[in-house]
C-alpha cells in the first residue's frame, strides 16, 4: 500500500467519523430539546 492510498483511506475514515459525530450531536440536541419542551 503506497502513501497516497493510505492517505485516502485515512481521509475517508475521518470523513465518516466526522459525519457520525455531527449526526450524533444533532440527534442528542434533538432529544435534549424534546425533553426540555416536554417538561
Amino acid at each position: 500500500m503506497n502513501k497516497e492510498c493510505k492517505a485516502k483511506e485515512i481521509k475517508k475514515q475521518l470523513k465518516i467519523l466526522r459525519f457520525t459525530i455531527k449526526n450524533g450531536l444533532e440527534e442528542a440536541v434533538k432529544l435534549w430539546l424534546d425533553k426540555e419542551y416536554n417538561k
